[in-house]
């Protein structure tokens, strides 16, 4: 957001309002020393018709600036989520760092998605996974290979619907239940457009538990996945390309 948070006041009413709906990814902060920006400001003065683009105003707004709004920004340097970007160089070496900023923080915020979408798929969470799977994605799936390009839910639901029969039999058998975690290994994305991104990984999906015998065994598959931005802010599946890889050596404890 451009020049919000000015002060502590807002960021109290942001808290008290948003709450957790939104939260903030990462701050951009574009600097510039103070007698640039008084020069850049008086220039604008001589066309803008503004009353505050006077030498006084201005000096005194920076005043301002330096008391109420450089602690938000510390507030959030604390926390390791500011940019620090100069300012005073040619508009095309700022316009750069800043879409790179821009660039990383959503691709950061795509691959925290990502994940959420495999833990909600290894947790059998099927009303987290329709919250981020658009209701018309399309996949290619090796359980499904016969299928050709599936579309809509109606695959995935059976396959979780499938794998809570499971958990239900085994603990009905008196077997343990094996629940499973999934990472991502070696990810990679990129922005595919303004609304749109590409994620592409290996993923690892292993037992939470190490005790079992002969080891802990990793199985692996290649995933390719398209998200798009809705228009809530929220992104959402519309592709998935999954292929098998062979498995990993089961890991020993030592």
């Amino acid at each position: 957001m451009d020049g919000f948070p000015r002060n502590f006041d807002n960021i109290q009413g942001w808290n008290e309002v948003i709450g957790n709906s939104a939260i903030v990814d990462g701050v951009l902060q574009i600097e510039a020393p103070e007698d640039v920006l008084v020069k850049r400001l008086l220039e604008r003065g001589k066309s803008s018709g503004r009353s505050d683009d006077s030498e006084d105003v201005i000096r005194k707004r920076l005043q301002t600036y330096a008391s109420s709004t450089l602690p938000v920004v510390d507030h959030f340097k604390s926390q390791g989520k500011v940019t620090f970007v100069s300012g005073d160089r040619p508009v095309d070496s700022v316009f750069e760092d800043t879409k790179a900023f821009v660039e990383r923080t959503v691709l950061s915020e795509v691959l925290a998605t990502n994940q959420v979408l495999l833990d909600a798929i290894t947790a059998g969470d099927w009303g987290a996974y329709v919250t981020l799977a658009d209701p018309a994605m399309t996949c290619f799936e090796p359980e499904a290979a016969e299928l050709g390009l599936v579309q809509g839910l109606d695959f995935h639901r059976g396959a979780f619907e499938e794998g809570a029969r499971g958990r239900a039999h085994g603990v009905l058998s008196g077997k343990p239940v094996t629940w499973m975690t999934s990472t991502m290994q070696a990810p990679f994305a990129r922005l595919l457009g303004p609304k749109h991104a590409l994620v592409t990984y290996v993923r690892a999906s292993s037992p939470l538990t190490s005790e079992l015998e002969g080891g802990v065994s990793v199985s692996r598959v290649a995933e390719t996945r398209v998200w798009v931005l809705g228009e809530t802010g929220a992104w959402k599946l519309i592709h998935v390309h999954r292929s098998p890889m062979p498995p990993l050596e089961p890991l020993k404890d030592s």
